[in-house]
């Protein structure tokens, strides 16, 4: 959404004004972007899958989830496993463009295939989690991003990220 679709009137005072009424807004609210997170929880005697959304979006979450998942069982909980503080954490950054490192298959499972492996590998009490984040955008600004960096690329121009300047601040 635009800055100003996110921008809510939550009260109006209304004013006549030369024979007209008007309506001022008295109370603003920016409304945040919805986020959605997935989580994929593994111990070696079971696998729980979670998808952690807003609140206003659980009536179509769960009908798109069923669709995809038919004969599964969809259950709001409370909260989601923790690990200790002492947990090794770590985390996946795109070093280059995202136009070169968003170039997924949206077609095969072989990035989850991939985390389930894991359970190979723990022993018994060993935990281990997987979070991804979607953040819906619109793809509109991602087409002239790739664009660039095609570009860039055809004219062996480096792609790596700029660390200073005004549009990395």
């Amino acid at each position: 959404k635009s800055l100003w679709q996110t921008v809510i009137k939550e009260d109006e005072k209304i004013v006549n004004l030369f024979k007209r009424q008007f309506s001022i807004g008295t109370k603003w609210s920016l409304k945040r972007q919805g986020k959605i997170g997935y989580f994929v929880y593994l111990e070696k005697s079971k696998i729980e899958f979670y998808f952690i959304i807003p609140q206003h979006y659980y009536s179509v979450m769960k009908e798109r989830i069923t669709g995809v998942w038919n004969g599964i069982t969809i259950e709001e909980v409370p909260e989601i496993p923790t690990f200790s503080a002492e947990a090794f954490k770590y985390q996946l950054v795109y070093e280059k463009e995202d136009g070169l490192s968003l170039a997924t298959d949206r077609k095969n499972n072989d990035f989850l295939n991939a985390s389930l492996n894991v359970v190979d590998l723990l022993e018994d009490g060993d935990k281990a989690g997987v979070l991804f984040n979607f953040a819906p955008i619109s793809q509109e600004s991602f087409k002239y991003s790739y664009k660039s960096t095609v570009d860039k690329v055809k004219n062996g121009v480096p792609t790596d990220r700029k660390k200073t300047g005004v549009k990395y601040l």
